[in-house]
């Protein structure tokens, strides 16, 4: 189980504004937003199960999701990035015109791009197996279709479904859990950012203002 997270704060990289909580352990995130109104989720793995290297990373996976943060254009920035000897894993971006799965297998890069009108989930390839993935995504469907007015109306019904090993926030012996929980909301003029520490309890609550003002909306659970 990886350390308490630095709680999220203002970053700035390459003179871009984001907000995001940092892992100490590798120095980057899993999770934030920027000023571009770019919201950006890391899934450990790609789109399997994969064994570790027997030799150590170049870098951490989170240090990627900080430094595409701290670009102008995160797709860009995806596109020139070199990801050898990095352990295989999935970011989702989004940049309130598109939506794209970024994806490093330890072999090949790929960039999967999705529609921005449908709700999607994805989930770690190294958390839930194939089955347990589609359980997760017809509760979540079946959830939506239901309705929810809002991204907390949507974290609290997924606080419904009670699995606790192959759950939305899962505890397996102790060994294994959901230490955090994060949305994000984009809007015309502002990005917000809502952080729940699990384990002390607490809330935490960010707003960048956007360079861009195209009227956009995500909700982004980690």
């Amino acid at each position: 189980m990886r350390q308490k997270a630095q709680n999220p704060g203002f970053q700035i990289k390459n003179g871009i504004e984001f907000i995001c909580p940092i892992d100490p352990t590798g120095s980057g995130t899993w999770v934030g937003v920027n000023e571009m109104g770019t919201a950006i989720i890391l899934r450990n793995g790609a789109f399997a199960l994969h064994s570790p290297s027997n030799t150590s990373y170049r870098k951490g996976k989170g240090v990627i999701v900080y430094d595409l943060l701290g670009s102008k254009d995160a797709l860009g920035e995806w596109a020139k990035y070199n990801p050898e000897n990095i352990e295989p894993f999935i970011t989702i971006v989004y940049t309130g015109k598109q939506l794209r799965e970024l994806v490093w297998n330890g072999v090949s890069k790929y960039d999967i791009s999705h529609s921005i009108d449908k709700p999607a989930i994805c989930s770690s390839s190294t958390l839930y197996s194939p089955e347990a993935k589609k359980l997760k995504g017809a509760y979540f469907f079946e959830l939506l279709n239901k309705g929810v007015a809002s991204s907390d109306g949507l974290f609290q019904k997924l606080h419904s479904f009670d699995d606790a090993q192959n759950g939305f926030f899962i505890n397996r012996s102790d060994t294994l859990r959901t230490l955090s929980t994060t949305t994000s909301e984009i809007e015309h003029k502002s990005a917000e950012l809502k952080y729940f520490d699990q384990d002390a309890s607490s809330h935490f609550q960010s707003i960048v203002s956007l360079k861009r003002h195209e009227s956009d909306f995500i909700n982004a659970l980690s």
